[in-house]
């Protein structure tokens, strides 16, 4: 959380942007009794948890009860599908984009707005790590509308060296 947690001061220095890393887990609903018994391997009624780390806020931790693996997965599957087949209904996403904003933002949006978070990077759990976290909606707008939005496999295998390319030149091209 340290190195995390500097990271983001660091961040916030070179671009003025507040970032929140965003950590999704599961854990098992009886932790101790878990530990103790030393089955800690994944289970698919293991409980949502949500860890934000801001440069400023240190490591916030929400346990969001009742929320399992199973039915997490299950609808990140079916957003995934409904968002990226085409079809002629332009809202068939909605619902799970909602849901999963639900899970997966609204238990922490108080802290985020707390610490002034402009740029939230996700670091999911397996079967959350291809999720388009930037389509999340929260009945009004998309996620991507509020915040800048990135998916990191981890900062330890991530180069987090900040490169200003606001004045660099490029071509690009496309077909």
């Amino acid at each position: 959380p340290e190195t995390a947690s500097q990271l983001a001061h660091d961040i916030e220095v070179a671009t003025g942007e507040r970032p929140g890393f965003v950590y999704i887990s599961f854990v098992p609903a009886g932790l101790e009794e878990s530990l103790r018994l030393n089955q800690l391997e994944p289970q698919n009624s293991d409980e949502l948890e949500l860890v934000v780390i801001t440069a400023r806020g240190g490591m916030i931790r929400r346990r969001v009860p009742g929320v399992t693996r199973n039915q997490v997965t299950r609808m990140a599957q079916a957003f995934r599908q409904d968002i990226t087949v085409p079809t002629r209904s332009a809202t068939r996403h909605l619902a799970e984009a909602q849901q999963l904003y639900r899970w997966l933002v609204a238990p922490i949006q108080d802290q985020l707005d707390l610490h002034g978070i402009t740029n939230l990077s996700f670091l999911a759990d397996e079967g959350l790590r291809t999720l388009p976290y930037a389509a999340l909606y929260d009945g009004e707008q998309y996620l991507v509308e509020r915040y800048s939005v990135g998916l990191i496999p981890s900062l330890s295998l991530t180069n987090t060296e900040y490169v200003d390319v606001r004045n660099a030149s490029m071509l690009a091209m496309g077909v």
